[in-house]
């Protein structure tokens, strides 16, 4: 989950001392060995249309544990996991997901995304498989779906608390003296 993490995101830490850093700091740390673990060879962008992105990766180490191509996906748990055949039972095993897993997944998704402490919830998975690089078609974006799919999804998903801005409550304020009805709709735009 921690390579999906890393890998699904462009942010970088340099060099410092793990002694003085923070969890969150050490959290990027571990970004950082990750990405150089593995190379990035191509991105599939976010689209609103599939919810996820995508990257497809080569280990830069050979090792043991090298085993050629892979693609990381996350994206919006409801379509990710529509798009995933397998589930994880061990560090190389997997079996077929089961319409009543995929189920309990998304109730527990739902539940983490209501109530007092919603969090916003995002699904990774892999493609242990993925199609070669060279028969991808990436001049068109509705094809990557295609490309996302057969999947194994990585248990647990990833839960972010994400607040509204503070300056939100006087503006929603305001529009209702004014009569206004407020509406949040959320979402990454296009």
């Amino acid at each position: 989950m921690a390579s999906i993490c890393a890998l699904c995101n462009e942010s970088s830490l340099d060099k410092i001392s793990l002694k003085r850093l923070s969890h969150a700091e050490r959290a990027a740390a571990c970004c950082s060995v990750i990405k150089q673990l593995m190379k990035k060879e191509l991105t599939l962008e976010f689209s609103r249309n599939r919810k996820s992105m995508s990257v497809f990766c080569f280990s830069n180490k050979l090792t043991q544990f090298a085993s050629g191509a892979k693609m990381f996906v996350k994206g919006a748990p409801e379509g990710l996991l529509e798009r995933c055949n397998y589930i994880r039972v061990s560090d190389s095993g997997r079996v077929p997901l089961s319409p009543s897993v995929r189920e309990q997944l998304l109730f527990t998704i739902q539940e983490w995304g209501s109530g007092r402490d919603t969090l916003r919830c995002l699904a990774m998975a892999t493609r242990d498989k993925p199609p070669d690089i060279q028969s991808l078609n990436l001049e068109n974006p509705a094809t990557f779906v295609n490309y996302e799919s057969d999947l194994t999804p990585h248990i647990p998903r990833v839960g972010m608390l994400d607040p509204p801005r503070k300056e939100v409550l006087g503006a929603v304020q305001m529009c209702r003296r004014a009569g206004i009805r407020v509406i949040m709709i959320t979402g990454v735009p296009n």
